[in-house]
Protein backbone atom coordinates (compact mmCIF):
# COMPACT_ATOMS: atom_id res chain seq x y z
CA UNK A 1 0.00 0.00 0.00
CA UNK A 2 1.11 3.45 -0.65
CA UNK A 3 1.87 5.87 2.16
CA UNK A 4 -1.33 7.24 3.81
CA UNK A 5 -2.98 4.89 2.41
CA UNK A 6 -6.98 4.56 3.80
CA UNK A 7 -7.12 0.81 3.46
CA UNK A 8 -5.99 -1.36 6.95
CA UNK A 9 -7.24 -4.85 5.47
CA UNK A 10 -8.05 -6.89 2.47
CA UNK A 11 -11.61 -6.27 2.76
CA UNK A 12 -11.37 -2.73 1.81
CA UNK A 13 -10.46 -3.27 -1.36
CA UNK A 14 -13.80 -4.35 -2.48
CA UNK A 15 -14.56 -2.85 -5.76
CA UNK A 16 -10.75 -0.70 -5.66
CA UNK A 17 -8.14 -1.31 -8.55
CA UNK A 18 -6.38 -3.84 -7.70
CA UNK A 19 -3.05 -3.85 -10.71
CA UNK A 20 -1.80 -7.02 -11.30
CA UNK A 21 0.39 -9.04 -14.02
CA UNK A 22 -1.85 -11.20 -15.38
CA UNK A 23 -1.27 -14.92 -15.27
CA UNK A 24 2.07 -14.69 -12.75
CA UNK A 25 2.37 -14.92 -9.29
CA UNK A 26 1.40 -11.61 -8.66
CA UNK A 27 -2.23 -12.16 -9.91
CA UNK A 28 -2.80 -15.75 -8.66
CA UNK A 29 -1.32 -13.76 -5.58
CA UNK A 30 -3.93 -11.44 -5.41
CA UNK A 31 -6.65 -13.72 -5.66
CA UNK A 32 -5.95 -15.96 -2.92
CA UNK A 33 -5.21 -12.89 -0.41
CA UNK A 34 -8.40 -11.15 -1.61
CA UNK A 35 -10.45 -14.34 -2.15
CA UNK A 36 -10.92 -14.90 1.53
CA UNK A 37 -12.51 -11.92 2.28
CA UNK A 38 -14.53 -10.58 -0.74
CA UNK A 39 -17.03 -12.32 -3.14
CA UNK A 40 -15.38 -12.59 -7.08
CA UNK A 41 -17.34 -9.78 -8.53
CA UNK A 42 -15.92 -7.16 -5.57
CA UNK A 43 -11.95 -8.24 -6.86
CA UNK A 44 -11.50 -5.56 -9.26
CA UNK A 45 -8.10 -6.49 -10.70
CA UNK A 46 -6.08 -4.66 -13.97
CA UNK A 47 -3.10 -5.31 -15.77
CA UNK A 48 -0.16 -3.15 -15.11
CA UNK A 49 2.65 -5.05 -15.89
CA UNK A 50 6.36 -5.04 -13.94
CA UNK A 51 6.62 -4.30 -10.08
CA UNK A 52 7.99 -0.56 -11.05
CA UNK A 53 5.20 0.66 -13.42
CA UNK A 54 2.43 -0.33 -10.64
CA UNK A 55 5.03 1.10 -7.63
CA UNK A 56 4.55 4.25 -9.89
CA UNK A 57 0.77 4.08 -10.67
CA UNK A 58 0.31 3.38 -6.79
CA UNK A 59 1.82 6.41 -5.38
CA UNK A 60 0.00 8.41 -8.27
CA UNK A 61 -3.21 7.20 -6.93
CA UNK A 62 -4.41 5.54 -9.82
CA UNK A 63 -4.68 2.44 -8.04
CA UNK A 64 -5.82 1.55 -4.95
CA UNK A 65 -3.36 -1.30 -4.17
CA UNK A 66 -0.89 -3.98 -5.81
CA UNK A 67 0.91 -7.17 -5.05
CA UNK A 68 4.34 -7.03 -4.88
CA UNK A 69 7.43 -9.79 -4.22
CA UNK A 70 10.80 -8.97 -2.44
CA UNK A 71 12.98 -6.63 -2.57
CA UNK A 72 9.82 -4.25 -3.36
CA UNK A 73 7.93 -5.27 -0.01
CA UNK A 74 11.03 -3.74 1.94
CA UNK A 75 10.98 -0.76 -0.26
CA UNK A 76 7.90 0.00 0.07
CA UNK A 77 8.16 -0.66 3.91
CA UNK A 78 10.80 2.13 4.15
CA UNK A 79 9.35 4.39 1.68
CA UNK A 80 5.93 4.53 4.28
CA UNK A 81 3.76 2.21 2.55
CA UNK A 82 2.42 -0.64 4.70
CA UNK A 83 1.16 -4.18 3.50
CA UNK A 84 -2.62 -5.77 4.31
CA UNK A 85 -1.93 -9.50 3.58
CA UNK A 86 0.67 -11.59 3.16
CA UNK A 87 0.52 -15.10 1.22
CA UNK A 88 3.20 -17.79 -0.67
CA UNK A 89 2.88 -20.05 -3.78
CA UNK A 90 4.77 -22.90 -5.06
CA UNK A 91 7.03 -22.21 -7.98
CA UNK A 92 7.06 -24.39 -10.84
CA UNK A 93 9.83 -24.97 -13.57
CA UNK A 94 8.57 -24.73 -16.62
CA UNK A 95 10.04 -26.07 -19.76
CA UNK A 96 9.43 -26.73 -23.72
CA UNK A 97 8.93 -30.28 -24.56
CA UNK A 98 12.02 -29.78 -26.87
CA UNK A 99 14.13 -29.92 -23.80
CA UNK A 100 16.11 -32.93 -23.12
CA UNK A 101 15.82 -34.96 -20.19
CA UNK A 102 19.76 -34.44 -19.79
CA UNK A 103 18.97 -30.58 -20.04
CA UNK A 104 16.32 -31.12 -17.42
CA UNK A 105 18.75 -33.08 -14.82
CA UNK A 106 21.50 -30.49 -15.66
CA UNK A 107 19.30 -27.56 -14.77
CA UNK A 108 18.13 -29.41 -11.74
CA UNK A 109 21.57 -30.20 -10.43
CA UNK A 110 22.47 -26.35 -10.57
CA UNK A 111 19.43 -25.12 -8.81
CA UNK A 112 19.32 -27.61 -5.98
CA UNK A 113 23.44 -26.53 -5.76
CA UNK A 114 21.96 -22.93 -5.91
CA UNK A 115 19.32 -23.46 -2.93
CA UNK A 116 21.78 -25.43 -0.56
CA UNK A 117 24.11 -22.53 -0.99
CA UNK A 118 21.64 -19.95 -0.82
CA UNK A 119 20.25 -21.58 2.67
CA UNK A 120 23.59 -21.66 4.12
CA UNK A 121 24.60 -18.76 3.89
CA UNK A 122 22.18 -16.31 2.56
CA UNK A 123 23.43 -13.24 3.81
CA UNK A 124 26.32 -13.57 1.40
CA UNK A 125 23.89 -13.70 -1.64
CA UNK A 126 21.31 -10.47 -0.78
CA UNK A 127 22.74 -8.04 -2.70
CA UNK A 128 21.80 -9.76 -5.54
CA UNK A 129 18.20 -9.95 -4.90
CA UNK A 130 18.51 -5.87 -3.82
CA UNK A 131 20.12 -5.37 -7.63
CA UNK A 132 16.34 -5.62 -9.10
CA UNK A 133 15.52 -2.16 -7.42
CA UNK A 134 16.20 0.45 -10.14
CA UNK A 135 18.84 3.16 -8.49
CA UNK A 136 17.13 5.88 -9.37
CA UNK A 137 14.73 4.67 -6.55
CA UNK A 138 17.11 4.96 -3.92
CA UNK A 139 19.40 2.05 -1.97
CA UNK A 140 17.66 -0.47 0.12
CA UNK A 141 20.43 -1.67 2.86
CA UNK A 142 20.86 -5.34 3.64
CA UNK A 143 19.63 -4.46 7.13
CA UNK A 144 16.41 -3.24 5.99
CA UNK A 145 15.87 -6.38 3.45
CA UNK A 146 12.98 -8.81 4.92
CA UNK A 147 15.30 -11.94 4.26
CA UNK A 148 12.58 -13.88 6.73
CA UNK A 149 10.08 -14.15 3.13
CA UNK A 150 12.28 -16.17 1.15
CA UNK A 151 12.05 -19.32 1.33
CA UNK A 152 14.12 -21.62 -1.39
CA UNK A 153 13.55 -25.41 -1.79
CA UNK A 154 14.88 -27.98 -3.88
CA UNK A 155 13.35 -29.33 -6.64
CA UNK A 156 10.65 -31.67 -5.25
CA UNK A 157 7.81 -33.73 -7.44
CA UNK A 158 4.80 -31.85 -8.93
CA UNK A 159 2.20 -34.86 -7.75
CA UNK A 160 -1.08 -35.10 -9.33
CA UNK A 161 -3.23 -34.21 -6.15
CA UNK A 162 -1.59 -31.14 -6.18
CA UNK A 163 -2.66 -30.33 -9.89
CA UNK A 164 -5.70 -31.37 -10.11
CA UNK A 165 -6.04 -29.15 -7.00
CA UNK A 166 -5.09 -26.03 -8.42
CA UNK A 167 -6.67 -26.95 -11.90
CA UNK A 168 -10.03 -26.63 -10.31
CA UNK A 169 -8.96 -23.37 -8.64
CA UNK A 170 -7.86 -22.24 -12.02
CA UNK A 171 -11.52 -23.35 -13.63
CA UNK A 172 -13.12 -21.88 -10.90
CA UNK A 173 -11.75 -18.19 -11.56
CA UNK A 174 -11.92 -18.55 -15.04
CA UNK A 175 -8.29 -18.53 -15.56
CA UNK A 176 -7.95 -21.72 -17.48
CA UNK A 177 -9.55 -23.27 -20.19
CA UNK A 178 -11.28 -26.67 -19.74
CA UNK A 179 -10.38 -30.51 -21.34
CA UNK A 180 -6.38 -30.73 -19.70
CA UNK A 181 -5.17 -33.36 -17.74
CA UNK A 182 -2.15 -33.79 -15.43
CA UNK A 183 -0.80 -36.10 -18.19
CA UNK A 184 -0.94 -33.50 -20.98
CA UNK A 185 1.33 -30.67 -19.12
CA UNK A 186 3.47 -33.48 -16.88
CA UNK A 187 6.26 -35.90 -18.23
CA UNK A 188 6.92 -38.46 -15.75
CA UNK A 189 9.73 -39.74 -18.56
CA UNK A 190 11.90 -36.91 -16.87
CA UNK A 191 13.67 -37.30 -13.45
CA UNK A 192 14.58 -35.51 -10.99
CA UNK A 193 18.69 -35.36 -10.65
CA UNK A 194 19.49 -37.79 -8.46
CA UNK A 195 16.81 -38.46 -6.66
CA UNK A 196 14.41 -40.77 -9.40
CA UNK A 197 11.19 -38.09 -8.55
CA UNK A 198 9.64 -36.75 -11.43
CA UNK A 199 9.53 -33.31 -12.50
CA UNK A 200 6.95 -31.21 -13.80
CA UNK A 201 7.19 -30.37 -17.53
CA UNK A 202 4.79 -27.26 -19.03
CA UNK A 203 4.18 -26.43 -22.76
Amino acid sequence: MAPGSPYEYPGDLAGKTVAVNFHTGSHYGAIHMLGGHLLKEQINLVHMGGPRSRWDALLKGEIAATPMMEPWISFALKAGGKTLAESRYRGSEVVTWDTTPEQVHAFGRALNRAVADFNARPGAFVHHILEDLPGDLGRLEPHEFGAHRLRYLPLRPYPKSEFERTYRWLLNWDLIDGGLAYEDLVDPACFMPDQGAPISIHS
